[in-house]
């Protein structure tokens, strides 16, 4: 295969340099001027897979983990794309291979002043066309690839264009080079690990939950898809095997945090939807917990369900179920009041009397829902203007 590709890179090279002898080449045929950078090489597939970072690397933080990853540099790929390029796609795409890295002298030791110096000493080149708006769409994108094809870097850089002698045109390519979005993180061994990332902080940050699987090699477990945008910040909790638990701050340096252990006691619970009346007596007010505020030309508010338990005496008692609106003398009162008897959900029938109260009976010991209907006389809080 490299004795292909050698032979098409000197082709390609003959009939580039045979149409600069004789004068002549799509050029004058299209109308088209041709762009150099500076490299060459052939092109190959994009391919984009996450590069790996061992645990031990991933926690200690984003610098360690850009070291990490350059020292992995075995190939680079670049491909100068935009609008403006007209070049067939495998034409736009050069390859600088391991041989040719070491060739020019890197020494794979994570240096990126050398890595840089490799491929400004190639030259690059594209045919494009004047965009509608007088300008030139280019840029340039590239991977800087791993041992096992794994994008390790990526850089990008817009390309400015500039007029040179004879027509033809020229750009000064800066790329800025940067970490892939996600990495996938080993562990030794074969034990499964399951994975929880915080941010440790008071935000809307949410947490994300990641497993560990076997490589295919199955001499280490992967979790993949880990952000990289999470490196140096928050806290990464590792369950391991037997249950053991570790939480290692990834803002300091990666070192781990001994959690402690809180009791939970659990008291009653509380809902804006349901009031509990607990003990009740007769004379008492009933509708607690409803209230109604007027917002313009109409009344919000909320008024939850009443859960009646503990009755140690009868109530046999006259009931009124209004709602003051704000600290007006408003009132609302109900269109209905319904009781349920929680022990064996039958309801309990209500006398509805004069000036809206409400005829009301509950047995001794008895548990009690008391549901009452406003109607549309109050529209939910949930709905007002003042929350959208």
């Amino acid at each position: 295969m490299k004795t292909i590709l050698k032979f098409l890179t000197i082709l390609k090279f003959l009939v580039v340099a045979f149409m600069a002898i004789f004068g002549f080449g799509f050029n004058n045929i299209l109308g088209l001027t041709t762009a150099w950078a500076a490299g060459d090489g052939m092109g190959s597939p994009e391919i984009v897979r996450n590069p790996t970072v061992p645990i031990e690397i991933f926690k200690m933080g984003r610098q360690e983990v850009f070291r990490h990853l350059l020292l992995s540099v075995r190939e680079i790929r670049i491909e100068i794309t935009g609008r403006s390029v007209v070049t067939q796609d495998y034409d736009n795409v050069y390859y600088i291979s391991h041989d040719e890295l070491e060739n020019h002298g890197y020494k794979f030791n994570g240096s990126f002043s050398d890595l840089s110096e490799v491929i400004s000493s190639y030259e690059y080149h594209v045919k494009v066309i004047l965009m509608a708006n007088g300008r030139y769409d280019v840029s340039m994108k590239i991977r800087y690839i791993d041992s096992e094809g794994n994008t390790a870097l990526l850089g990008n850089s817009w390309l400015a264009v500039d007029s040179g002698k004879g027509g033809d045109l020229f750009s000064n390519a800066q790329p800025w080079v940067y970490m892939p979005e996600n990495v996938n993180v080993s562990f030794p061994g074969n034990d499964q690990y399951r994975l929880k990332w915080f941010s440790g902080r008071y935000d809307n940050v949410q947490p994300i939950e990641f497993w560990t699987w076997a490589d295919k090699e199955g001499s280490m477990m992967m979790a993949h898809h880990m952000p990289t945008s999470k490196l140096g910040y928050g806290y990464l909790s590792v369950s391991g095997p037997n249950g053991k638990l570790s939480v290692i701050n990834l803002s300091n340096g990666g070192y781990e945090v001994e959690p402690a252990d809180l009791f939970v006691l659990m008291d009653k619970s509380l809902s804006p939807m349901l009031v509990v009346i607990d003990n009740p007596k007769t004379g008492m007010v009933w509708n607690v917990g409803a209230k109604a505020y007027q917002i313009g030309n109409g009344i919000y508010g909320r008024v939850p369900m009443l859960e009646v338990v503990n009755v140690s005496t009868t109530i046999n008692e006259s009931v009124v179920f209004s709602v003051q609106v704000g600290e007006s003398e408003k009132k609302i009162y109900p269109f209905s009041v319904k009781v349920i008897s929680i022990d064996d959900g039958k309801a309990v029938f209500l006398e509805q009397g004069d000036n809206g109260r409400w005829h009301l009976q509950l047995e001794k010991s008895g548990r009690y829902h008391i549901m009452i209907d406003y109607g549309d006389q109050i529209i939910d809080w949930s709905a007002g203007p003042a929350l959208g």
